[in-house]
């Protein structure tokens, strides 16, 4: 797949930090040598979350098909390892591209190129483990954006448990921690941006690439241990715990998958 590794960077907080709020339009998988049996059983167990599916074997005909889509489009990639490193460079930065998958047989060597793209969710071997990954990002980013439930909330102040809320100062803190981060104190458009980060994660800061010095952006965009990573994270996972809490399973696992991504 192909081009500008900055990549934005999930997330993560989802690695995963990253794209929130919206249903999957297509899932487009792109594998020169496919599996029938594979895809066949992966579109009939992913149909609760998406209905429309696009196969390609062709590198160019899969860009020239997305670079077609809407913007406001939400578009999830399954894509070969070989293929994969071709043509994510050039189709990652689109914000119709949502989540990409590389779904390959060489885990370890897939993962040196794919870590530099933050929309690469997951790079897995199993066909399971593939559909798996697909449906917990989609239950995360689709609920994000539920309101908050009150009663949650009040339980929670009740037993006075604060750190469990996402109250004001802990928005103010997320807020203030990106300024620093960014160098956004004296920025015009700084409520802008912090909003759009707190809303739809790192990627977003894409939209404002020009906003900032080159090395602020740069180092913003692709440090997953960085500052603005670290503000997001936290951010996220105390939105999270309000809304799941520990009963839901699938919560518990991505968060044991990605608590120290």
């Amino acid at each position: 797949m192909s081009s500008n590794p900055s990549i934005l960077a999930s997330e993560d907080v989802h690695k995963n930090a990253d794209i929130i709020g919206h249903d999957i339009s297509c899932i487009i998988w792109l594998d020169a040598n496919v599996n029938t049996n594979e895809r066949r059983s992966a579109e009939q167990k992913l149909a609760s979350i998406v209905k429309h599916f696009e196969k390609f074997q062709d590198k160019e005909q899969c860009q020239k098909y997305i670079e077609e889509q809407s913007e406001k489009d939400r578009l999830v990639m399954i894509v070969s390892g070989q293929l994969g490193k071709e043509i994510v460079p050039s189709v990652h930065n689109l914000q119709q591209v949502m989540s990409i998958y590389v779904y390959c047989m060489n885990k370890e060597i897939n993962k040196q190129w794919a870590s530099r793209f933050i929309k690469v969710k997951g790079v897995v071997v199993q066909l399971d483990e593939l559909i798996s990954r697909i449906t917990i990002d989609h239950n995360i980013q689709k609920t994000m954006k539920e309101p908050l439930p009150t009663t949650n909330v009040t339980a929670h102040a009740d037993k006075g448990k604060r750190g469990n809320v996402v109250d004001d100062e802990i928005l103010k803190l997320a807020k203030n921690e990106i300024i620093c981060a960014l160098r956004l104190e004296k920025h015009e458009i700084k409520d802008t941006i912090i909003n759009d980060l707190l809303e739809n994660g790192r990627q977003a800061l894409s939209k404002y690439k020009d906003e900032f010095a080159p090395k602020v952006y740069t180092a913003a965009i692709n440090e997953n241990d960085g500052q603005l990573m670290k503000s997001l994270k936290k951010y996220f996972e105390q939105q999270w715990k309000i809304k799941y809490g520990s009963s839901n399973q699938w919560f518990i696992s991505f968060l044991e998958e990605y608590k120290d991504a």
